[in-house]
């Protein structure tokens, strides 16, 4: 049997999760799980935390899906479900496409998976996933101050929120209660655009971690201007996804956290405001 994962099982879930992961601690589980629920009350009221796999009345496995509201082509409501933390205790790992089949049912969604293993990739990819990305690159910031970006820079507010962004401001300001951080870029002659970022050491320096852009082709144009504010925080690095495209001087690609995604509309977005990204002080 699999259920939804509610509010009382939550403890159920970090067992689990402690079992399956032993080299994450306790706290890392316990604030991982206290921000899924928080952003599911605060966000995504009604829809499901995670799901458990059950045989004769024990909890034998757990796959957190945090859910984010997205707004499709037509201004309808989509789900962004994040395929994350999953494990089953080794008796029932057979059951690991039972499961995902029936994570994969909900309608109207688009699924990703930011870290997954091997042999989940090989799963994902019989199931309808797709490489979303060809790693990440590291951009060394100070590398990128002497090109021209025809293009502003403000923090962001409610009021500033841009129009055709596919979050909402409930989802920022959910970003900035967990030390996010959140800009509206303004293109000469163009709509304004939307960008989060999280705080990160990155090669033993302070750095951050693009978590939303609503264009990443325009954020790579106007990179100059968004390296200019974060050298004046004194953060020297950005790591951003990389998929495609020639790097610059200053890039650097690195081969890892090819994220799948199954389903239609991401486009030019990078978006992982909610997931396993946000959730847990991931390094």
């Amino acid at each position: 049997m699999i259920t939804e994962l509610s509010a009382d099982q939550l403890p159920v879930a970090r067992a689990l999760l402690r079992e399956g992961f032993p080299e994450r601690g306790e706290r890392f589980w316990e604030l991982g799980l206290t921000r899924l629920h928080d952003a599911a009350l605060r966000t995504n009221a009604g829809l499901p935390m995670g799901h458990l796999l059950w045989s004769q009345g024990q909890a034998v496995g757990v796959a957190l899906t945090p859910i984010g509201l997205r707004r499709d082509a037509q201004g309808g409501v989509l789900h962004w479900v994040n395929l994350s933390c999953w494990y089953l205790q080794s008796a029932h790992r057979w059951r690991l496409a039972q499961l995902l089949r029936h994570m994969l049912g909900r309608p109207n969604s688009l699924f990703i998976d930011l870290t997954p293993t091997p042999d989940v990739a090989r799963i994902l990819q019989a199931s309808g996933f797709a490489p979303a990305n060809q790693g990440v690159v590291l951009e060394a910031l100070p590398t990128h101050l002497l090109r021209p970006a025809a293009a502003c820079l403000r923090p962001w507010t409610e009021a500033l929120h841009p129009a055709q962004s596919w979050v909402g401001p409930q989802a920022v300001a959910q970003a900035l209660h967990w030390g996010h951080q959140a800009w509206v870029l303004q293109p000469e002659g163009q709509a304004s655009e939307l960008l989060v970022l999280r705080p990160k050491r990155l090669c033993g320096l302070p750095g951050m971690r693009l978590m939303y852009a609503d264009s990443l082709a325009s954020l790579q144009r106007h990179l100059p201007v968004l390296a200019r504010a974060l050298l004046r925080q004194g953060r020297c690095v950005l790591e951003r996804e990389h998929r495609a495209g020639v790097l610059g001087y200053g890039s650097s690609l690195r081969g890892r956290d090819v994220c799948y995604v199954r389903g239609e509309g991401l486009g030019d977005r990078v978006d992982r405001l909610g997931t396993e990204c946000a959730l847990f002080e991931l390094s």
